[in-house]
């Protein structure tokens, strides 16, 4: 299968003339090779012979050669564009966008691939006089998706200073909209890509670098790759990186190894799991505090640790060795967040009964633990029971939920609760209710409820929302979930550090896909 074109040739006498054919390789780069060529004139075909010296020009000479032919070219309808294709300028790996004549000039900041999701790609191009036509995101299997119709365009008042004293620039610039942020739902399965923009009849290369996804450090490169202050930021998170989270929020899930460091020789009908994620965390508060309280006969004990708390786990085995108190540690073989800790413990323990504690929660009764351990054996069939939960001051912070709402705006999703913040003494009841949430931060549940929805959803960013979201999706499975007020504990608020601004854009986008 050919395309075909004719041409004047000089030397030969008319009618005869010259001819072209455009040749699809395979996917090994090769053609197949001609043996005849038949002429139609009229009724009759002709076979003709082909001279030895049969011009072939390899993929890398077309562009070129192609160009140099194309106003004498004679092209049937229908098929001019193909021709057209074959002279523009082919890429070879090589950046071309910085070598233009023209006034246009590009940079990529983010470019992010993330299997069964898509492309996300950040940065600016500088065009002042408008002369780039389309910017088309390639790839070598076939890849095409144009992005300068669907991407969100930034201000960049920086990449306007930049070229202010380049005589190229200097008297064209106007505004400062040069940047631009756009997510491509895409398989993605290439692992090379690069842009491409259309100038005129010809072309320009950027290749891409791209960036993981995969760990805690790859996605907060994509948290921090937009400016939350710019008039662009709702519409990154609810056209961009929104769509790109929930999108991948199987690929994104966390699936980490681990190794133990500490095995308990024990066994009780429930695994207590307290992750230990934070380097600054004090672990003697929640070891003496669970030493001194009646957990080991309900639970035992296991702290998962991040590897980045290093110093936090060898502090937290000295303190387990002084109180005497059995327990597993387990360390994750990458950094991992709270929930992913929680998941690993859940994972490696073999209990019927999980209770999930974080470490920034506190007991006010020594069977605090026996007590939610025993409340599930009430309930038939996969369950979760929270208890009610305290700020310092002895108010409310969590005593059953009663509704979520979702906003229009950011946040995005609003959780509901009629008792939060009145006095603890204000709670009518101490009986069991059913409840739309239970409480992440404290909370016990049958292994059977946390296997039926394959534990913690993946593609969030912060803990806030996967809580809501695990529950959520056990009350659509089937699982009953209850308050269960007579057990009292207190929980601090996590401090977060005070530069970590990803993790305000993590709360956007989380509240975005949630809802």
């Amino acid at each position: 299968a050919a395309a075909y074109a004719t041409f004047a040739r000089p030397d030969l006498a008319a009618p005869a003339h010259g001819f072209i054919a455009l040749v699809r390789t395979d996917e090994g780069g090769r053609i197949a090779e001609p043996r005849h060529v038949y002429v139609q004139a009229g009724s009759r075909i002709h076979r003709l012979g082909l001279v030895p010296n049969l011009v072939r020009l390899a993929a890398e000479q077309v562009p070129n050669h192609m160009r140099g032919m194309l106003p004498n070219l004679r092209v049937e309808a229908g098929i001019e564009r193909l021709f057209s294709a074959a002279a523009r300028q082919r890429y070879s790996g090589q950046e071309t966008v910085s070598t233009l004549e023209q006034p246009v000039r590009m940079a990529v900041d983010v470019a992010v691939r993330i299997p069964g999701a898509g492309w996300y790609v950040t940065g600016w191009l500088l065009d002042p006089l408008g002369l780039v036509s389309t910017v088309t995101l390639r790839g070598p299997g076939g890849l095409a998706e144009r992005l300068d119709r669907r991407w969100t365009r930034v201000v960049r008042a920086d990449v306007s200073n930049g070229f202010r004293g380049d005589p190229l620039f200097a008297e064209r610039l106007v505004g400062d909209d040069h940047g631009f942020t756009i997510f491509v739902p895409h398989p993605a399965a290439e692992r090379t890509a690069w842009l491409e923009l259309e100038i005129g009849g010809d072309c320009a290369f950027m290749p891409l670098a791209l960036a993981s996804a995969d760990d805690a450090e790859g996605r907060r490169r994509l948290l921090t790759s937009f400016d939350i202050h710019k008039p662009s930021a709702t519409a990154i998170v609810e056209q961009h990186l929104g769509p790109l989270f929930h999108a991948a929020g199987a690929a994104l899930k966390q699936v980490v190894g681990h190794r133990r460091l500490r095995e308990s020789g024990t066994s009780r009908p429930a695994a207590l799991v307290v992750p230990v994620v934070d380097p600054k965390l004090r672990t003697s508060i929640i070891v003496a505090g669970l030493a001194r309280q009646q957990v080991a006969a309900a639970a035992i004990p296991s702290f998962v640790c991040c590897p980045s708390a290093a110093e936090a786990t060898q502090g937290l085995l000295r303190e387990l060795d002084f109180y005497g108190l059995a327990a597993d540690v387990l360390v994750a073989e990458e950094p991992v967040d709270a929930c992913a800790a929680l998941e690993i413990g859940a994972r490696a323990s073999a209990t019927s009964k999980l209770l999930l504690l974080s470490p920034h929660v506190h007991a006010l009764m020594p069977d605090w633990a026996a007590r939610l351990v025993g409340a599930l054996d009430a309930v038939l069939g996969p369950a979760v029971v929270s208890p009610t939960l305290l700020y310092e001051d002895w108010s409310i912070r969590y005593a059953g939920i009663d509704d979520i709402r979702f906003l229009n705006a950011m946040p995005f999703v609003e959780v509901a609760s009629e008792r939060a913040g009145y006095p603890r003494g204000w709670m009518a009841t101490a009986e069991p209710a059913p409840t739309l949430l239970g409480a992440l931060e404290c909370c016990a549940m049958t292994r059977s409820a946390f296997e039926r929805v394959d534990g913690f959803g993946g593609g969030y960013n912060l803990p806030g929302l996967q809580g809501p979201d695990l529950f959520l999706r056990m009350q659509a499975a089937g699982v009953r979930i209850a308050w269960l007020p007579a057990v009292e504990l207190y929980a601090l608020d996590e401090a977060l550090p005070p530069d970590a601004y990803w993790a305000r854009t993590g709360e956007m986008i989380d509240g975005w896909q949630f809802r």
